[in-house]
């Protein structure tokens, strides 16, 4: 049984301590200023309108796949174009600027570079408001201590798109927090979030080799909490994502 988890996210940047069933006056402080951050970050025009939204979570070097909640974009995907408006890889926000001129009902091209090769695929269009909508609400409901209101608020917003590293670690703290994780569902709750941040970092070596420490803490943390499985399995894909980032460019693509 996880009786405690304590952690500090490089992946994040953020120091959060959380336990299961009940939290800590500084646990719920930690929370707080976690939601707060959030907040303060979602308040900026972009997250308040509606724009096209595609299903992938994008990886450290902007227009990666990371994950995606369908088959149209595959993890490994790098998304070169989107309606023939080329991507800046060197821009943060290329691809939300990119969908910013399009309507949340509309299909656009988007031309990738997949195994080597470049294809074009067709992708629909959902609104990005309501999911930022959910996620602020979460993210206020978390800066005022209530962390089952911000648990109920990322399982809708994760209906709308998969929430990515970022958000799947602000949910599980406010479950954690509402005591909805525990057992053998905190362990499985805490690598399935932790995978997701190698999954979106798996394009930078750099990235890599900061968080290397981190991981091992992960590995050693579900190891204790008797997911020794889970642990083996985090530290495997790690040590690939490593290999893969490493390898010379031509072998990477294939």
């Amino acid at each position: 049984m996880v009786n405690k988890l304590k952690f500090a996210s490089v992946l994040l940047g953020v120091t959060v301590a959380v336990a299961a069933p009940a939290s800590t006056p500084q646990q719920l402080d930690s929370l707080a200023q976690l939601g707060q951050k959030n907040a303060d970050a979602l308040k900026a025009p972009d997250f308040a309108k509606s724009r096209c939204m595609l299903s992938p979570v994008f990886g450290a070097d902007y227009v990666s796949v990371a994950v995606s909640s369908d088959r149209v974009f595959l993890s490994g995907d790098v998304v070169i174009s989107i309606a023939g408006e080329s991507l800046d890889p060197t821009v943060k926000t290329t691809v939300r600027d990119a969908l910013s001129k399009h309507a949340p009902d509309e299909t656009v091209p988007v031309t990738l570079k997949r195994a080597g090769a470049n294809i074009t695929v067709n992708a629909k269009c959902t609104d990005s408001k309501p999911y930022y909508d959910r996620i602020l609400e979460a993210s206020y409901a978390a800066s005022k201590k209530d962390p089952a209101e911000c648990a109920d608020k990322m399982d809708q917003a994760k209906e709308l798109h998969t929430l990515g590293h970022a958000g799947g670690w602000l949910a599980m703290q406010c479950k954690f927090a509402a005591g909805k994780l525990t057992g053998a569902a905190a362990s499985r709750n805490y690598y399935e979030v932790e995978k997701e941040g190698i999954e979106e970092i798996a394009s930078s070596a750099d990235a890599l080799d900061h968080a290397r420490g981190q991981v091992l803490t992960d590995v050693e943390l579900l190891r204790k909490n008797q997911a020794a499985f889970l642990a083996d399995d985090l530290k495997d894909m790690f040590d690939k994502a490593v290999a893969k980032a490493q390898a010379p460019t031509s072998a990477r693509a294939q």
